[in-house]
Protein backbone atom coordinates (compact mmCIF):
# COMPACT_ATOMS: atom_id res chain seq x y z
CA UNK A 1 0.00 0.00 0.00
CA UNK A 2 1.33 3.35 -0.97
CA UNK A 3 1.71 5.62 1.53
CA UNK A 4 1.29 9.43 0.54
CA UNK A 5 3.58 12.00 1.53
CA UNK A 6 2.21 14.93 3.66
CA UNK A 7 3.78 18.40 4.77
CA UNK A 8 2.32 21.19 6.99
CA UNK A 9 2.93 24.59 5.49
CA UNK A 10 4.44 26.70 8.16
CA UNK A 11 1.67 29.37 7.36
CA UNK A 12 -2.09 28.65 7.02
CA UNK A 13 -5.64 30.05 7.80
CA UNK A 14 -6.63 29.83 11.96
CA UNK A 15 -9.62 27.86 10.71
CA UNK A 16 -7.33 25.72 8.87
CA UNK A 17 -4.73 25.04 11.77
CA UNK A 18 -5.52 21.56 12.93
CA UNK A 19 -6.49 20.31 9.22
CA UNK A 20 -3.92 17.09 8.53
CA UNK A 21 -0.84 17.77 6.97
CA UNK A 22 -1.21 18.66 2.71
CA UNK A 23 -0.62 15.99 0.81
CA UNK A 24 1.79 15.48 -2.23
CA UNK A 25 -0.55 15.09 -5.99
CA UNK A 26 1.02 15.05 -9.58
CA UNK A 27 -0.43 17.37 -11.35
CA UNK A 28 -1.56 14.39 -14.13
CA UNK A 29 -3.52 12.70 -11.10
CA UNK A 30 -6.20 15.84 -11.17
CA UNK A 31 -5.83 17.45 -14.60
CA UNK A 32 -4.79 16.52 -18.15
CA UNK A 33 -3.24 18.77 -20.62
CA UNK A 34 -4.86 19.10 -23.90
CA UNK A 35 -3.25 19.86 -27.25
CA UNK A 36 -4.48 23.38 -29.83
CA UNK A 37 -5.04 23.41 -33.20
CA UNK A 38 -3.12 22.97 -36.25
CA UNK A 39 -4.09 26.06 -37.90
CA UNK A 40 -3.27 27.17 -41.69
CA UNK A 41 -1.37 30.48 -42.00
CA UNK A 42 -2.86 30.85 -44.87
CA UNK A 43 -6.80 30.81 -43.26
CA UNK A 44 -5.80 33.99 -41.17
CA UNK A 45 -7.12 37.19 -41.64
CA UNK A 46 -7.01 40.80 -40.46
CA UNK A 47 -10.56 40.75 -39.08
CA UNK A 48 -13.04 37.77 -37.65
CA UNK A 49 -14.84 36.68 -35.19
CA UNK A 50 -12.38 34.15 -33.76
CA UNK A 51 -8.81 35.27 -32.37
CA UNK A 52 -6.39 32.10 -32.90
CA UNK A 53 -4.67 32.50 -29.44
CA UNK A 54 -0.63 31.36 -30.02
CA UNK A 55 2.35 31.13 -27.46
CA UNK A 56 2.99 35.04 -27.81
CA UNK A 57 -0.55 35.72 -26.35
CA UNK A 58 0.28 33.66 -23.14
CA UNK A 59 2.14 35.83 -20.82
CA UNK A 60 2.42 35.21 -16.94
CA UNK A 61 -1.08 35.96 -15.26
CA UNK A 62 -2.47 37.80 -18.49
CA UNK A 63 -3.37 36.54 -21.87
CA UNK A 64 -2.17 39.28 -24.21
CA UNK A 65 -4.51 39.95 -27.09
CA UNK A 66 -1.65 42.02 -29.16
CA UNK A 67 -1.36 40.97 -32.64
CA UNK A 68 -3.85 38.20 -32.72
CA UNK A 69 -4.46 36.72 -35.93
CA UNK A 70 -8.26 35.81 -36.80
CA UNK A 71 -10.74 33.55 -38.90
CA UNK A 72 -14.13 34.13 -39.89
CA UNK A 73 -15.11 30.60 -40.06
CA UNK A 74 -14.24 27.32 -37.28
CA UNK A 75 -12.61 24.23 -38.57
CA UNK A 76 -14.85 21.54 -39.48
CA UNK A 77 -12.51 19.14 -37.66
CA UNK A 78 -11.66 21.34 -34.27
CA UNK A 79 -12.07 19.43 -30.99
CA UNK A 80 -14.76 21.11 -28.48
CA UNK A 81 -11.25 22.04 -26.22
CA UNK A 82 -9.95 23.77 -28.57
CA UNK A 83 -12.87 26.37 -28.90
CA UNK A 84 -11.54 27.87 -25.83
CA UNK A 85 -13.85 29.76 -22.61
CA UNK A 86 -13.56 31.84 -20.08
CA UNK A 87 -11.74 30.74 -17.15
CA UNK A 88 -9.77 28.42 -19.29
CA UNK A 89 -6.13 27.38 -17.94
CA UNK A 90 -3.40 27.94 -20.80
CA UNK A 91 0.21 27.09 -20.62
CA UNK A 92 3.21 28.04 -23.25
CA UNK A 93 4.72 24.90 -24.17
CA UNK A 94 7.77 26.55 -26.72
CA UNK A 95 9.78 29.39 -26.27
CA UNK A 96 9.37 31.34 -23.10
CA UNK A 97 8.25 27.76 -21.36
CA UNK A 98 5.96 27.46 -18.32
CA UNK A 99 3.74 30.52 -18.04
CA UNK A 100 0.45 30.53 -17.19
CA UNK A 101 -2.37 32.93 -17.53
CA UNK A 102 -6.86 32.61 -17.84
CA UNK A 103 -8.66 33.13 -20.50
CA UNK A 104 -10.83 36.22 -20.17
CA UNK A 105 -12.08 36.79 -23.70
CA UNK A 106 -14.75 35.21 -25.99
CA UNK A 107 -14.56 33.95 -29.30
CA UNK A 108 -10.94 32.32 -29.11
CA UNK A 109 -9.17 29.61 -30.34
CA UNK A 110 -6.64 27.79 -28.88
CA UNK A 111 -3.25 27.33 -31.30
CA UNK A 112 -0.81 24.42 -31.52
CA UNK A 113 2.05 24.70 -28.47
CA UNK A 114 -0.35 26.57 -26.40
CA UNK A 115 -1.72 24.04 -23.46
CA UNK A 116 -4.99 23.46 -22.00
CA UNK A 117 -4.95 22.61 -18.45
CA UNK A 118 -7.91 20.89 -18.06
CA UNK A 119 -9.17 19.89 -14.61
CA UNK A 120 -10.66 16.20 -14.18
CA UNK A 121 -11.07 15.81 -10.29
CA UNK A 122 -13.48 16.99 -7.87
CA UNK A 123 -11.00 16.95 -5.42
CA UNK A 124 -9.19 20.07 -6.42
CA UNK A 125 -10.56 23.51 -7.13
CA UNK A 126 -9.46 25.18 -10.23
CA UNK A 127 -8.28 28.83 -8.81
CA UNK A 128 -6.59 26.53 -6.59
CA UNK A 129 -4.61 24.59 -9.13
CA UNK A 130 -4.34 27.81 -11.38
CA UNK A 131 -2.65 29.84 -7.90
CA UNK A 132 0.11 26.61 -7.81
CA UNK A 133 0.98 26.87 -11.55
CA UNK A 134 1.71 30.55 -11.38
CA UNK A 135 4.38 29.81 -8.94
CA UNK A 136 7.88 30.62 -9.49
CA UNK A 137 8.97 27.03 -8.68
CA UNK A 138 6.32 25.46 -11.35
CA UNK A 139 7.94 27.64 -14.30
CA UNK A 140 11.34 27.03 -13.29
CA UNK A 141 10.57 23.03 -13.16
CA UNK A 142 9.31 23.60 -16.78
CA UNK A 143 12.06 25.99 -17.89
CA UNK A 144 14.46 23.18 -16.81
CA UNK A 145 12.40 20.22 -18.47
CA UNK A 146 12.73 22.00 -21.61
CA UNK A 147 16.28 22.64 -21.35
CA UNK A 148 18.56 21.08 -23.88
CA UNK A 149 17.94 22.14 -27.57
CA UNK A 150 17.87 25.49 -29.46
CA UNK A 151 14.64 26.41 -28.04
CA UNK A 152 13.12 25.31 -25.16
CA UNK A 153 10.15 22.52 -25.59
CA UNK A 154 7.62 20.94 -23.36
CA UNK A 155 5.36 18.04 -23.79
CA UNK A 156 2.16 17.13 -21.57
CA UNK A 157 4.04 14.98 -19.95
CA UNK A 158 6.79 17.32 -18.49
CA UNK A 159 3.66 19.30 -17.00
CA UNK A 160 1.27 16.48 -15.88
CA UNK A 161 4.77 15.16 -14.09
CA UNK A 162 4.69 18.72 -11.96
CA UNK A 163 4.55 17.56 -8.38
CA UNK A 164 2.91 20.18 -5.71
CA UNK A 165 1.43 19.44 -1.99
CA UNK A 166 -2.14 20.51 -1.67
CA UNK A 167 -4.74 20.45 1.50
CA UNK A 168 -7.40 17.42 1.00
CA UNK A 169 -9.95 20.42 1.97
CA UNK A 170 -11.50 21.90 -0.72
CA UNK A 171 -12.34 24.98 1.48
CA UNK A 172 -8.58 25.79 2.00
CA UNK A 173 -7.81 25.50 -1.35
CA UNK A 174 -10.51 27.95 -2.10
CA UNK A 175 -9.57 30.15 0.55
CA UNK A 176 -6.04 30.52 -0.52
CA UNK A 177 -6.85 30.80 -3.95
CA UNK A 178 -9.35 33.49 -2.99
CA UNK A 179 -6.19 35.69 -1.12
CA UNK A 180 -3.89 34.98 -4.00
CA UNK A 181 -6.82 36.48 -6.15
CA UNK A 182 -6.79 39.74 -4.26
CA UNK A 183 -3.31 40.56 -3.88
CA UNK A 184 -2.85 40.16 -7.83
CA UNK A 185 -5.49 42.25 -7.84
CA UNK A 186 -4.14 44.74 -5.76
CA UNK A 187 -0.64 44.47 -7.47
CA UNK A 188 -2.30 45.27 -10.84
CA UNK A 189 -4.19 48.06 -9.56
CA UNK A 190 -1.09 49.38 -7.98
CA UNK A 191 0.99 48.89 -11.17
CA UNK A 192 -1.69 50.60 -13.42
CA UNK A 193 -1.60 53.58 -11.38
CA UNK A 194 2.21 53.59 -11.71
CA UNK A 195 2.08 53.72 -15.30
CA UNK A 196 -0.28 56.51 -15.01
CA UNK A 197 1.54 58.07 -12.80
CA UNK A 198 4.91 57.76 -14.71
CA UNK A 199 3.11 59.29 -17.95
CA UNK A 200 1.58 62.22 -16.08
CA UNK A 201 4.90 63.11 -15.32
CA UNK A 202 6.81 62.58 -18.56
CA UNK A 203 4.24 65.14 -20.31
CA UNK A 204 4.80 67.42 -16.99
CA UNK A 205 8.40 66.99 -17.20
CA UNK A 206 7.79 67.68 -21.70
CA UNK A 207 5.74 71.11 -20.80
CA UNK A 208 7.80 72.16 -18.10
CA UNK A 209 11.35 71.78 -19.09
CA UNK A 210 12.09 73.23 -22.50
CA UNK A 211 14.23 71.63 -24.73
CA UNK A 212 17.00 72.92 -27.71
CA UNK A 213 16.25 71.85 -31.10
Amino acid sequence: MEIQEKKAPSLSFPEFQNNEGWVMKRLGEVAKVKNGYAFKSNSYSKFGKYKIITISNVKSGCLDMTGNNYLTTIPQDIQPHQILKRGDILISMTGNVGRVCKVDCDDCLLNQRVGLIDIVSYEVDKDFIYTILSSTAFEQSMIFSGQGAAQANIGNKDIEGFCFFCPSSIDEQRKIASCFSSLNEMIKACSDKATLLDLCKKGLMQQMFPTSK
